[in-house]
């Protein structure tokens, strides 16, 4: 009678290990999605020729002053020169400041909602600079 209750133990305990892998196992498609590298910082990874328009706001509305300008371009390569080529593709046509942070913004969205298991590696959530003011829209 021992051996009995011993193997309907270890069946049970078997039984409830499986079922307990299988309710923290992935979903199946989380392994299909490409992985997604940051590309290093590279000479072809320049930002596309910017114009200082009128949209480009600092402070409280004001069109930025040249030196805000510089510091805005500034950010902006930083944060091109680690997104993926394939957003940068799909954003290189935009040619002012806000258009480009928008499209970048809206193209990284996109990929979230598709791998929403997953962090973009190109934006860190915590300091998405000027991009931060198209995620409260």
């Amino acid at each position: 009678m021992k051996f009995k209750e011993t193997t309907l133990y270890a069946v049970g305990t078997c039984i409830a290990l499986i079922v307990a892998l299988v309710a923290v196992w992935p979903p199946a498609n989380v392994h299909d999605v490409d992985p997604v590298v940051p590309q290093p910082v590279e000479s072809g990874t320049e930002l596309p020729a910017m114009m200082h328009s009128f949209d480009t706001t600092c402070g409280s509305g004001r069109q930025c002053t040249d030196a805000e300008f510089d510091v805005l371009m500034g950010d902006l390569q930083r944060q091109w020169a680690v997104t993926p080529e394939w957003v940068r593709s799909a954003c290189a046509a935009n040619s002012t400041i806000p258009s480009m942070e928008e499209c970048i913004f809206q193209q990284t969205s996109a990929w979230l909602e598709k791998n929403s298991f997953r962090q973009a590696p190109w934006v860190d959530p915590q300091k998405l600079g000027s991009l931060r003011r198209y995620a409260k829209k």
